[in-house]
């Protein structure tokens, strides 16, 4: 997020977005791994059209490239930004020249050449994007000295859904009901399109919405502040059967819910036990007080049985 410093100082008037328009050079990152496009929608449509692509890796390789509508998905997401008002200047971070050409031919002002070994582990690609981006975008405020770049990072997001389109697919609240319809962990349309366990992290949403509002108002957060929005406590971390077992609790009245596979009522495999994180940052330095992880799996749940999605 931005927090900007520009208010109209002659009448003091609140902070109007239109702000914008008038800072030097503020930058938004379109990262070749972080599409602004609504990429799980493309490729939920990809997946129903050939079931052979069952695996996220099918489609890994220049997937940022492929075609649709006659444009390559980067392009898109130059465009958008493009047609904005407010968006100043358009970085694209890459390894690839061929993605490098594709960027500037539609429009990006600039490109960042990362080095090629980044990129042979997708985890680290995706981590270290992020990374980059935000070290990038506080040296930019630090230069304009107009606004201050702060860092919201939130986990495993889920909360109460109040439209049908808030379930977007491979979303994390997408995979809570798919468990509550009795679906395993991963498994979507009979395909496993992801791990089948994990270690969840959880979050609610209204969570990382209030800790935006509270970083921008908030005199501790300063260029390069970063918050990471995750469980409180060990209560929201929880392994894939936990889960299972804690959303069994929440919900008698469902007959089967899903989770991972088992063997004598304990997983068949052992989960990875990923490093533990916790909110205390945003809890101490903003005042966050966040909600149960019991009471958001339960209105989540209830969400989807309201909108009749369950």
């Amino acid at each position: 997020m931005l927090k900007f410093k520009k208010i109209n100082e002659e009448n003091n008037t609140p902070f109007d977005t239109s702000i914008l328009d008038g800072i030097s050079d503020p930058v938004l990152i379109v990262d070749e791994q972080e599409l602004v496009i609504d990429y799980n929608k493309a490729y939920k449509r990809l997946l129903e059209a050939d079931p052979s692509k069952n695996s996220l890796n099918a489609l890994t390789n220049n997937k940022n490239i492929k075609r649709l509508n006659g444009k390559p998905l980067i392009a898109w997401s130059i465009k958008t930004c493009l047609q904005s008002k407010y968006i100043k200047k358009i970085v694209v971070s890459t390894d690839s020249k061929k993605y490098a050409k594709i960027a500037k031919k539609y429009g990006a002002h600039e490109v960042i050449m990362r080095p090629k070994n980044i990129s042979k582990n997708r985890d680290i690609a995706y981590a270290m994007a992020k990374a980059n981006t935000e070290k990038y975008i506080y040296e930019v405020a630090e230069k304009d000295g107009n606004f201050e770049a702060i860092s919201i990072n939130p986990l495993h997001v889920i909360g109460p859904l109040m439209t049908e389109n808030h379930n977007q697919f491979f979303s994390w609240q997408f995979f809570i009901l798919q468990l509550l319809k009795g679906v395993n962990f991963g498994s979507y349309n009979g395909q496993q399109v992801r791990s089948d366990r994990m270690l969840w992290n959880m979050v609610d949403v209204r969570d990382v919405a209030k800790a935006h509002r509270m970083a921008a108002e908030s005199d501790n957060a300063k260029n390069g502040s970063r918050y990471i929005l995750s469980a409180s406590d060990t209560s929201g971390e929880m392994f894939t059967w936990e889960l299972q077992a804690k959303l069994r609790e929440l919900f008698p009245h469902i007959e089967n819910i899903g989770g991972e596979r088992m063997e004598k009522d304990k997983p068949a495999k052992t989960t990875y036990d990923s490093p533990r994180s916790y909110c205390k940052k945003a809890m101490n330095e903003l005042g966050l007080s966040p909600i149960k992880i019991e009471d958001t799996l339960r209105e989540t749940g209830e969400s989807y049985e309201r909108l009749g999605l369950l």
